[in-house]
C-alpha cells in the first residue's frame, strides 16, 4: 500500500490517493480518527477527499489495509501539516462526458474555485491549463493528437506560488480518435 504527501498543504481538504491490491479495502485515519474507508479500483488505485476541512497544524495520515475478517494492517504513518493559511476550497471537479467517452480535440468541462487556473492531467502528463470563470466553470479542449485509450484525468489548482490548493478525484475517460473535419477538393459547384 503506497501513498505520498507534499507538506505543508495549502488546502484543508486535500486529496489523499495511493495504490494497493485491486479491490482491497483501505481505511484512512487522521491520527486515531477514522476519516473514511475506500475500495481500490481494478488497477489498485484509491483516492479520498475529506468532506469537511481539516484543522491547521500537524497531522499523521495512517493507512490500514482491511483483511476479510475486518482486521487492519497498517502502513508506515505519514506526517503532514495543514498550513495556517490553508483554504477550505472545494476541490476541482471533472464532468464525465456521456458514456465516459470523448473524442480527442473535444472539450472537457468541470468546476473549480472562481477565477482559478486549472491544470489538466492525463495520468501524470500535464495537457495544459484552463481558467475557471467567476462562476467556477472551466472548459478545456483535449489535444487532438492525444492517442486513443483509457486515461485517468485529474484537474489540479495551485496558488500563484505553486502551492497545491486542490486536486480532483481521478475521472476515467476513454479518448476516442479525433472526429476531425472532412476535407473537400475540386469544384463543388456541380459544373
Amino acid at each position: 500500500m503506497t501513498s505520498a504527501l507534499v507538506s505543508p498543504l495549502h488546502t484543508s481538504r486535500p486529496l489523499f490517493r495511493g495504490t494497493t491490491e485491486p479491490g482491497a479495502r483501505v481505511r484512512i485515519y487522521d491520527g486515531a480518527t477514522l476519516l473514511a474507508e475506500v475500495t481500490a479500483d481494478a488497477a489498485g488505485n484509491w483516492s479520498f477527499v475529506p468532506p469537511v476541512a481539516l484543522a491547521a497544524g500537524d497531522h499523521v495520515l495512517r493507512l490500514a489495509a482491511v483483511d476479510t475478517d475486518g482486521s487492519e494492517v497498517f502502513a508506515d504513518p505519514l506526517p503532514f501539516t495543514i498550513a495556517a493559511d490553508a483554504q477550505p476550497l472545494a476541490p476541482p471537479t471533472i464532468n464525465l462526458p456521456p458514456g465516459g467517452q470523448l473524442p480527442a480535440g473535444e472539450r472537457l468541462t468541470g468546476t473549480a474555485p472562481p477565477n482559478s487556473t486549472v491544470t489538466l492531467y492525463a495520468g501524470d502528463k500535464a495537457l495544459g491549463a484552463a481558467t475557471a470563470g467567476p462562476d467556477g466553470a472551466w472548459q478545456f479542449s483535449v489535444p487532438a493528437d492525444l492517442p486513443p485509450g483509457d486515461y485517468d484525468f485529474r484537474a489540479v489548482v495551485n496558488d500563484a506560488s505553486g502551492n497545491l490548493l486542490g486536486e480532483s478525484l481521478p475521472a476515467r475517460i476513454k479518448i476516442l480518435p479525433s472526429l476531425g473535419l472532412p476535407t473537400t477538393g475540386g469544384d463543388l459547384s456541380g459544373q
